[in-house]
């Protein structure tokens, strides 16, 4: 492989990285929207987030036997294009209904999207390895911890 299609791969891994953190980051930082907006309580929010929880494992498991079939590349992919469509359908959600939904959407594409982001690391040659998966991860530790913490200053009203 190329160094110019190596460093691609690693750009990109970095960036899903990122936006994965980010991903993350928001689910947490919403659930008190979430409750006052469609009227539910911890024990109702819990059982949405669990429920997401138990999606992002499965999809995790069954892309992980998917990936060695179509690649890491179409499974980024997917996991990008998933994510954007369960984010569109929490932003227009009526319902705690299509919220768990939508919840689920978005833990199970964050799932093959890290899954497919691990899996095309290793194809970078350019460093050693095992410091680069270190590193990747964590950057991701560091944005999800970060964003976090400026997401809690950050006035409820604003939203």
């Amino acid at each position: 492989m190329k160094k110019s299609q190596q460093y691609y791969i690693l750009i990109l891994c970095f960036a899903g990285m990122l936006l994965a953190s980010l991903g993350f980051s928001f689910r947490g930082f919403f659930v008190p929207t979430y409750k006052l907006e469609f009227g539910i309580d911890n024990t109702r929010m819990g059982f949405i987030i669990g429920i997401a929880q138990l999606a992002s494992m499965a999809f995790g498991y069954f892309g992980g036997r998917y990936c060695l079939r179509i690649g890491p590349k179409r499974i980024i992919a997917l996991g990008f294009l998933f994510n954007g469509l369960s984010i569109l359908a929490v932003t227009m959600a009526k319902s705690w209904y299509v919220l768990l939904i939508a919840y689920c959407g978005m833990a199970s594409s964050m799932a093959l999207l890290v899954l497919g982001l691990n899996t095309a690391l290793p194809a970078v040659t350019l460093f050693s390895q095992a410091i680069l998966m270190n590193f990747t991860h964590g950057v991701f530790r560091f944005w999800v911890h970060s964003c976090s913490k400026v997401f809690r200053m950050v006035p409820i009203e604003w939203f």
